[in-house]
C-alpha cells in the first residue's frame, strides 16, 4: 500500500524520515531517482537517513514502477519520495488511486513563488502544480506536526 508520495529535493533526511515513517507506520521507504541510483556515495547517504526497521529501496523510475505496482496489493506500508515534481507526475499518472502529493522541499535557486522557506517554485513547477492538481490535492508540509497548507491557496494568487 503507498501511504504517502512526497517531493523533497533532498530525498531523504534524518527529521523528515523519522517523522514520516512514524507517522504513517511506514516500513518501506522508496527513493525514486535516477541519479541516486548511478551514485554510490549518494545511496550510502540515503541509507544512513533511514530509521532503524525501516527498509529502504533505491531505483529509477521504470524500476519504482513495477515495485508499486506490486506493492500497491499489498501489506507493505511503502513511502514514496521524488526529487522533483515531474517524477511525481509520472508516477501519479501510473497509480491514479494516488489522490494526495506532498511537497516537503523543493528549494529552487530561481524562483517566483516561495510557500516557505523549504519551497520555492519556478514557473515550470508552478504549470506542473496546477496540472497534476486538476486530479490530486497537493499539499505543503515538511513534518506531519506542522499543519499542511494546500499549494492551490498560494497558485491562485500566482503570476506566471
Amino acid at each position: 500500500m503507498i501511504v504517502l508520495v512526497r517531493v523533497d529535493d533532498r530525498l531523504l533526511h534524518g527529521q523528515m524520515a523519522i517523522s514520516w515513517t512514524k507517522h504513517l507506520q511506514a516500513d518501506t521507504i522508496l527513493i525514486a531517482n535516477q541519479a541516486a541510483v548511478n551514485d554510490e556515495f549518494t545511496m550510502m547517504s540515503l541509507r544512513l537517513a533511514k530509521p532503524r526497521g525501516v527498509q529502504i529501496i533505491i531505483q529509477d523510475l521504470a524500476q519504482a514502477f513495477h515495485y508499486l505496482k506490486e506493492a500497491s496489493d499489498s501489506e507493505s506500508r511503502v513511502m514514496v519520495v521524488v526529487k522533483n515534481l515531474r517524477d511525481a507526475q509520472c508516477i501519479l499518472e501510473q497509480f491514479q488511486m494516488i489522490a494526495e502529493l506532498n511537497i516537503g522541499g523543493l528549494r529552487s535557486r530561481s524562483h517566483v513563488l516561495r510557500i516557505q522557506d523549504s519551497v520555492a517554485l519556478n514557473a515550470a513547477d508552478i504549470e506542473l502544480c496546477q496540472k497534476i492538481g486538476e486530479r490530486v490535492h497537493i499539499y505543503v508540509q515538511e513534518i506531519p506536526s506542522e499543519k499542511r497548507k494546500a499549494i492551490q491557496e498560494f497558485l491562485k494568487d500566482a503570476d506566471v
